[in-house]
This record gives C-alpha cells, sequence and structure tokens, in this order.
C-alpha cells in the first residue's frame, strides 16, 4: 500500500528540516564489507541498531548464505562532517536485467536498520538521498531496495524514513516488558485467560516432566535446533508448503548464530525449549542488543496430545518472564500475523519498504516490485481468498 506525502511527512516529524541553508555533503563511499568491521563495531557499541544489524549476526548471514552463492556483500558508509557514520549492509543481486542493491537478511532479518554512530537527527533527507543516488549511480547500481524497515527503532528516528514510500506487507507485535513476570501477566491477560494456562501447564505436566531453559552449552544448543528443523519440515509437510529451513546454508547459518559467542552469553541467535521429558515439544528462538529481544524462529510438537495445552504458549510466558528479568524493555515476536500475537504482543509497529532507483531500468524494476509487494499486503487483507490460494498450492505440491 502506497504511503501518500502527509504519512510520509508525519513519520519524519523527528527528522531534521531539509528547508534549512545548504551544508557540506556528507562524505560516502562503498566498502568491501569485512572493511567495515571497526566501524561497524564501534556503532553497534555506543549508536542505534537493531539485532539483525549486529555484526555476529550479519557476518554469519554473509558467510554462510551470500558469499557460498558468488555473491559480493557491501557496505554503504555515510559519514557526516561532524563525524557521525550511518552504515547500511547491502548485496548485489540480479533482478532481470538490473544491478539492485538489497538490504542483508531477506526475510530472516524481521527488522532492517541502517546502523547509526550518532543521532538520527544529524542527517538531513534530501541531502541524504542525493548522496546514496549518487554513490549507487557511481558504482553502477540501478536501484537499492529497503524493506522491512520501521519508521524508528527503540525511540529512534529513521533517517531512511522520508524514502520509505509503501507500507510493507506485514506487521510487527511488541510489548513493553517488566521486570516481574506477574505484573506483565495482570496487565495483559484476563483472570479467565491465565486460569486456562495454568489448566494447560498443569495438563502438559502430567504426561511427563516439564523443563525450560535457555541453551548455554553445544550440547543444548543440537538438542534444539535438531529439534527445530525436524518439527518445522513436519509442520511443513502438514501445510504442503516447501520448507524454507531445508536449506543446508540455512541451517549452518542458524547452528552458528546459536553457537558463535555461546560461551560469552551472546550468540547472534538465543535458543529457548521447553521440554516435557527428553522431548522438545516447544521452540523460541530470538536475537538480542541493546533493551530488546527480537524473536525470530519458533516450532511447537505436532502431536495432537500435546497441541492440545498449547506448549507453544506455556514457553512464551516463561521466555517473557525471562527477558523481563535480565533487564530487557521491549520484546517483539518479529513480523507475520497470527492471533496469539495479539494476546501477549499488542503494541503493533509497522515496517515500510522504499526502492531509490538510479537509473530508467531502476525504475522499471522498482515498479515492478512495489508491484508484487502490494499483491501481497492485499492478500494478507483477504484472508478467505489467502485461504483459497493456499488450498491451490498445497494440492499442486502433493
Amino acid at each position: 500500500m502506497s504511503l501518500s506525502a502527509s504519512d510520509i511527512q508525519t513519520a519524519a516529524t523527528q527528522l531534521p528540516d531539509s528547508s534549512r541553508p545548504p551544508v557540506t555533503p556528507p562524505k560516502s563511499r562503498i566498502l568491501p564489507w569485512r572493511d567495515a568491521a571497526p566501524m561497524w563495531r564501534e556503532a553497534e557499541a555506543r549508536g542505534h541498531l537493531s539485532p539483525y544489524q549486529t555484526w555476529r549476526w550479519i557476518s554469519a548471514w554473509n558467510e554462510e548464505i551470500e558469499e557460498p552463492q558468488g555473491r559480493n556483500p557491501i557496505v554503504l558508509l555515510i559519514e557526516s562532517e561532524t563525524g557521525d557514520r550511518l552504515l547500511l549492509p547491502l548485496t548485489l543481486k540480479k533482478i532481470g536485467p538490473a544491478r539492485a542493491a538489497v538490504v542483508v537478511g531477506e526475510d530472516h532479518a524481521n527488522f532492517k536498520f541502517p546502523i547509526l554512530s550518532g543521532p538520527a537527527t544529524e542527517w538531513r533527507p534530501d541531502v541524504l538521498r542525493s548522496t546514496i543516488v549518487s554513490t549507487l549511480r557511481k558504482a553502477g547500481i540501478d536501484l537499492l531496495i529497503l524493506d522491512n524497515m520501521p519508521m524508528e527503532w527503540e525511540g529512534v528516528p529513521n533517517p531512511l524514513a522520508p524514502m520509505l514510500t509503501h507500507q510493507g506487507p506485514t506487521l510487527g507485535f511488541k510489548t513493553a516488558l517488566h521486570t516481574k513476570l506477574d505484573d506483565y501477566l495482570a496487565e495483559r491477560l484476563s483472570h479467565s485467560h491465565l486460569k486456562k494456562h495454568r489448566q494447560k501447564e498443569r495438563g502438559l505436566g502430567r504426561l511427563a516432566p516439564l523443563n525450560f531453559f535457555r541453551a548455554s552449552t553445544m550440547a543444548e544448543v543440537t538438542k534444539i535446533l535438531d529439534a527445530f528443523f525436524q518439527l518445522k519440515a513436519d509442520r511443513f509437510a502438514e501445510l504442503g508448503i516447501p520448507d524454507v529451513f531445508r536449506d543446508e546454508g540455512t541451517k549452518a547459518f542458524m547452528r552458528r548464530c546459536a553457537t558463535e559467542h555461546l560461551t560469552t552469553g551472546s550468540p547472534a541467535l538465543v535458543l529457548y525449549a521447553l521440554t516435557s521429558g527428553d522431548r522438545v515439544v516447544a521452540i523460541y528462538g530470538g536475537c538480542e542488543h541493546g533493551p530488546r529481544f527480537s524473536g525470530s524462529v519458533n516450532a511447537m510438537a505436532l502431536d495432537s496430545q500435546t497441541r492440545r495445552y498449547s506448549p507453544g504458549d506455556i514457553l512464551l510466558l516463561r521466555l517473557i518472564g525471562d527477558c523481563g528479568e535480565r533487564g530487557f524493555q521491549t520484546f517483539d515476536l518479529g513480523l507475520g500475523e497470527a492471533s496469539y500475537k495479539m494476546q501477549y504482543c499488542p503494541e503493533i509497529q509497522q515496517v515500510y519498504d522504499g526502492v531509490i532507483a538510479n537509473t530508467g531500468l531502476g525504475s522499471i524494476v522498482s515498479w515492478l516490485w512495489h508491484g508484487w509487494r502490494d499483491l501481497k499486503f492485499r492478500l494478507k487483507q483477504r484472508p478467505a481468498l489467502l485461504a483459497r490460494l493456499q488450498h491451490i498450492r498445497r494440492l499442486l505440491v502433493r
């Protein structure tokens, strides 16, 4: 869905006024992604970014996904006259005959946000856009695709907001956390809902002893991920759709994210599990940075005996409690609509798309790309039609 001029203006109210006198254009260049490591890590330690733009997450993605496919990830670096930096991790790919720069992470990165070393108010929208266009044009890039970008992240405005012209096809869901789970439960769940939840937890516990844990050893990571890949394969088979986690590169990426930096307590993918006896019955994985825990993957046991007790909900509430106790201020369940998300994370975080075309060919591809994204958005607004199309797809893949 396209945004009106007033929508874009409202979203950018915290950004600097482009009517001010001209300023010295910022310096900009394109770097091989590894060359940006020192500036990246400095910005990560002191600046603003989402968990999906941390060095540990992006380096795992680039080395396990992008480079094995022959792509060359890059970083667009822009430096203001005061020394503040904006870094945007990109990968180059062909879309038809066009050469496109796309923000790294595909759909595995729920929220894409520029890496900012300083305040977002440093960046003038008009100057920033012209700098991006000039830099990409010199590099022979036809268009830049910005997708799944929020207008702000933890209160920090996105300096690319004026370039985000279309609402994304999916929504994000988040909630504020409390240090005590009981305070969160009192705020979010009714007495009757909480009573049913506790009944289900007791019922599941009667089948076998329950155990909730956050993976802290290689053995625990292996156990959780082995169960995750099998549960997802079973679920996709049940739905009759391709398993997006079947690819070995995706598996290697997730294993690396979950194991690298595990001993220091800061892996790129943090895994939680609920076990019933020796069996893993629910899994959640997420990314952490600053005050926020961002949920990215989950899986639940499919057998009818276990499913009736909603093991995913049981794990989710324990996860939310753990995140609050560990000092996180915000918790989200990533992108994608589901009824349970509104129950536990009622605050919507909208994401937006934008394309900066640098050539005539880029303009044509931009129009086609926005058309495809708008179609996805409209289908999601018509559940009956979407369900019918999914049913047809299941029949075709049998």
